[in-house]
């Protein structure tokens, strides 16, 4: 696959994301310094994903990408509007035996593409067997979070944040333990990860650009915060919803009583997509998931593991 269909299909995959306002070719990080192949820019202006990208070429070749990922990781801090992007080295999965072989740290995704253009996560583990996993468009980490949290942990921040640059996550966390107790078993850490990777929250733990938009779109309305919020976890509503329909289906029974297991689900998503999906493979993901589908009162669940679907939803159609 050439280098110019790898970017080709990347800037399409950025393009699909709810949030996503363009992608942007040739660009530097800082003056003077190499050009990206890809900047992937948000709505309210800040550059989410920073790509380079490589054809099926050379061990050497496929080295040197990974090397000028590792420059833009470094540059990203010097720019504000970079400063929380994700640094990503993409190429065709026919040279994951190349991959393979190296060290890639963990502050650089690296995105396969296989020949019918979907994206895959590829990650090696401690024994060097690779893995690649299906990434779906505006799917990203999720777990142990609900709007209400989004919202309460937003509004937390900003009042932390009122005489300080910095935060202390651990404040964070004590704080938000506080106002939302029925999330504590995992001391909210996982909540501020979701934050970081939505880029609601930056580097110091503050309140990003994209932050502070929702904090504004609060001040102004809670339908249009809520509309925000299923726009960015509708990928996520989607493949769940669809799967359940289909565990219904296979099962004879009706969508005001599905009976399955989170695991069902997950397996179910898994074998529509036909490979391992990134982010639906945990069951933790999945509850967290469910968690926002009954917070938007879209299922309701008589008993664990029983589901009512009660409605469909969309963020443009949202009464």
């Amino acid at each position: 696959m050439e280098e110019s269909k790898v970017v080709q299909i990347v800037e399409a995959y950025l393009n699909s994301f709810p949030t996503m306002r363009r992608t942007i070719k040739e660009q530097p990080i800082i003056q003077n310094s190499v050009l990206t192949d890809i900047f992937g820019e948000e709505e309210d202006g800040t550059i989410s994903y920073i790509v380079e990208a490589k054809g099926s070429e050379s061990p050497g070749t496929i080295a040197g990408g990974i090397g000028q990922a590792l420059q833009y990781n470094y540059q990203k801090r010097y720019n504000n509007k970079t400063e929380n992007a994700r640094v990503v080295f993409a190429c065709p999965k026919d040279v994951e035996h190349i991959l393979v072989n190296f060290i890639i740290p963990e502050d650089i995704e690296v995105w396969v593409i296989d020949d019918s253009g979907r994206v895959f996560n590829f990650q090696v583990d401690q024994s060097r067997e690779s893995k690649s996993e299906l990434q779906l468009p505006g799917t990203f980490f999720i777990e142990g979070i609900t709007i209400q949290v989004i919202k309460d942990a937003i509004i937390l921040i900003n009042q932390l944040g009122k005489n300080s640059e910095k935060l202390d996550r651990k404040i964070i966390q004590e704080e938000l333990e506080k106002i939302c107790p029925y999330l504590s078993a995992s001391g909210h850490r996982n909540t501020l990860i979701t934050l970081s990777t939505l880029s609601i929250i930056n580097n110091q733990n503050t309140l990003t650009p994209k932050g502070w938009q929702l904090y504004g779109l609060l001040q102004e309305s809670e339908v249009k915060f809520k509309r925000k919020m299923i726009e960015t976890f509708y990928p996520f509503i989607i493949n769940v919803l669809n799967a359940l329909l289909e565990i219904s289906k296979d099962k004879n029974e009706s969508i005001n009583n599905i009976n399955c297991t989170q695991i069902e689900i997950s397996k179910k998503i898994n074998y529509l997509y036909n490979t391992n999906v990134r982010f639906f493979n945990n069951p933790r993901r999945i509850s967290t998931v469910v968690k926002i589908l009954e917070e938007l009162e879209i299922i309701e669940r008589p008993s664990l593991h029983q589901y009512n679907i009660l409605k469909l939803i969309h963020p443009l159609y949202l009464p």
